[in-house]
């Protein structure tokens, strides 16, 4: 009897049936549940990794377009048929949904994952700013889309120095789809930049060498400095140099002369290297290194021996006390402007007034009181006893204090009064243009005073009178000279 009762103790151990049908009930419904959370996550995964390769796709495709226009100096959008004459044109497009140039495609068709490209672009009318819309699309489905705005720096420069110069002639949204041989392209024509991309900016004056342009028809060696050429403010010019770049180095002209000496020892000329120069010439804005760190110029100035070394200290009354060309404190080396403005390389001579009332404008310089501690050939000086009037010093030396009081003040000979109207005690030079009884004309040599323009016949100083500068300088396509005394020009 014991061992029955035992037997049935051991048999109530075990499950019953509901208990097993519960158990699996639960079992299956924590199952189903852990199955649709992977099976999201797989597919979320899926997705993700499907976006992203999507978006890797697009910005590939918009490093391209920024690469092949960023630096073009002339940009079209045209049909075939309308497409721009000459040499040197590539072309972009899209064509059955991938992007082309010149007819070959870009990437391979497996690049897109499966799907199609649609690119809109919308241009702004005789402007250097072009917006593009890109869209990649599955059986005519949107998967996924960016937008790039393009501020093309190189043909923004061009189109301010050649007001003739135009870019696009329409402001509306263009599908750039191809179908067969219609539709539009981008045509563009790039010039070299004579700096590497990979050029590290510094924050400095070298930085502008990423501004210079070399286009199709222009060889290196056109710019080779040469002696005796008519230099405009902004055109470049480089002297073989071992310690330059690529044994070169470049200047960039601040004022329009003739040059006789070399940039590395003629005023004028701006040095584009990180490191002061004494001779170079530097405007305001600009930064360069000294041996006191960092230092912005403050005053324009033409260079030589009145630039003075920016932070350096010097004594007052000292001959060379020119720090107020300079701001007083370095710049942090963390604090160095590496991102230049969309006007950086814009150098605008619009409007440029070509008499001598704008010689201050065209020829920068320092400016300076009466009676300042000494007064160099070039100084633009303020003179109180005509109130707002600056005049030039001309003579071939400098002026100390001493000599001011006692050789002759502006307003008489070796000084040139800064003002369109003629003046006859005012010293001129060959090709500077003033105003007289409401003409325009240009003197024909050096130290011409004292000699009253005449309109009607070239008196053999001064040429016949016009009526606007812009026709003087069509007849004589003489453009005045920042001149620093007589027979010198920088």
């Amino acid at each position: 009897m014991a061992v029955e009762m035992e037997m049935v103790r051991l048999h109530k151990k075990g499950f019953t049936l509901i208990e097993i049908i519960v158990t699996l009930l639960i079992a299956s419904i924590v199952m189903l549940v852990a199955g649709t959370m992977i099976f999201n996550s797989l597919n979320f995964f899926q997705r993700t990794a499907t976006s992203d390769a999507d978006k890797q796709v697009l910005d590939d495709i918009s490093e391209v377009i920024k690469d092949e226009l960023m630096f073009a100096t002339e940009v079209k959008l045209a049909v075939d048929a309308d497409r721009p004459q000459g040499d040197g044109w590539d072309c972009l497009y899209e064509k059955d949904g991938y992007l082309m140039k010149n007819g070959k495609l870009l990437y391979e068709k497996n690049f897109y994952n499966g799907n199609t490209l649609q690119w809109v672009i919308k241009p702004y009318k005789n402007d250097s700013r072009m917006d593009s819309r890109l869209t990649l699309q599955a059986q005519g489905e949107e998967v996924y889309r960016t937008s790039i705005t393009l501020e093309l720096i190189n043909l923004k420069a061009a189109l301010a120095k050649d007001h003739e110069l135009t870019s696009f002639d329409t402001e509306d949204s263009i599908d750039m789809s191809v179908q067969g041989e219609t539709g539009y392209k981008v045509y563009y024509r790039r010039g070299s930049l004579n700096i590497s991309e990979s050029y590290e900016q510094t924050g400095t004056v070298e930085d502008e060498l990423m501004c210079f342009l070399l286009s199709e028809d222009q060889q290196l060696e056109d710019y080779a400095f040469q002696s005796g050429k008519l230099y405009f403010r902004g055109e470049y010019a480089f002297v073989d140099d071992p310690a330059g770049p690529s044994g070169k180095q470049w200047y960039r002209k601040t004022t329009t002369a003739k040059s006789g000496g070399s940039p590395k020892t003629t005023s004028g000329w701006k040095c584009l290297t990180v490191n002061w120069d004494s001779m170079s010439a530097y405007e305001v804005g600009d930064v360069v290194k000294s041996t006191y760190g960092y230092f912005r110029c403050k005053k324009s100035v033409r260079g030589g021996s009145e630039s003075g070394e920016p932070g350096k200290y010097y004594a007052s009354g000292d001959a060379l006390n020119y720090k107020d060309n300079w701001e007083t404190d370095p710049i942090p080396m963390n604090e160095l402007n590496t991102s230049k403005s969309e006007n950086f390389c814009v150098i605008d001579t619009s409007g440029m007034d070509y008499t001598v009332g704008g010689e201050m404008l065209r020829c920068p310089n320092t400016e300076k009181q009466w009676q300042a501690s000494e007064i160099f050939p070039g100084d633009y000086v303020r003179y109180p006893k005509n109130g707002t009037v600056s005049y030039v010093w001309v003579g071939g030396y400098s002026l100390s204090i001493s000599q001011q009081n006692t050789w002759t003040a502006p307003g008489t000979y070796g000084w040139k009064k800064i003002n369109e109207a003629y003046d006859e005690n005012s010293v001129y030079f060959t090709d500077d243009i003033v105003l007289y009884n409401g003409k325009y004309h240009q003197c024909l040599h050096d130290n011409t005073a004292h000699i009253t323009p005449n309109h009607a016949m070239n008196n053999g100083s001064w040429t016949i009178g016009y009526t606007t500068v812009d026709d003087l300088l069509a007849a004589t396509n003489n453009y005045p000279q920042c001149r620093i005394y007589g027979g010198d020009s920088d």
